[in-house]
């Protein structure tokens, strides 16, 4: 914290380096990435991306709040990758994190699902939205599903289109 709250060049370096240096599971080299996140200096972004394809489910979340909308092609190969693959289960959060509109279909589409992804979706789609649907979501988050749906159906034709 010292060296985030310090914002120099150096300090900001030295977090990058802990970063490099540190163990991915220890606690050093999360605040590190969450710090070197929270600047929002695109010049960290090659190093945050790099972590996160060497551990998605640990950094993943730093790339997508640092880069928003622009992160959901990389995220979506993190999510169909063979080798490093982001596991269902922190995908939504994730793709929660980018603020983006682009990430709403792609959560109604893990909200299809009959395992924990399908609650970590509808949670991420009502903080991204800021709407609920109605429905008993608590007992099978799941059965959302079709109103999410259909509302995002309804609200992609009330948009005019772009030519």
């Amino acid at each position: 914290m010292a060296l985030f709250n310090l914002h120099t060049e150096r300090s900001l370096a030295a977090l990058a380096e802990l970063l490099v240096r540190s163990d991915d599971d220890s606690f050093e080299s999360i605040e590190s990435a969450d710090y070197l996140a929270q600047t929002g200096d695109q010049r960290w972004l090659p190093l945050l991306r790099k972590k996160a394809l060497s551990n998605p489910n640990r950094f993943a979340f730093y790339v997508a709040r640092m880069q928003g909308d622009d992160s959901i092609s990389f995220l979506l190969e993190l999510m169909h990758s063979q080798e490093r693959k982001l596991d269902a289960k922190y995908a939504p959060s994730v793709l929660g994190q980018t603020g983006s509109p682009r990430a709403v279909p792609i959560l109604i589409e893990l909200l299809n699902t009959q395992d924990s992804s399908a609650s970590e979706a509808l949670r991420a789609l009502r903080l991204l939205t800021r709407k609920t649907v109605e429905g008993n979501w608590r007992k099978d988050p799941s059965s959302q599903y079709p109103r999410w749906k259909s509302w995002w159906r309804a609200r992609a034709a009330s948009r005019p289109s772009r030519r």
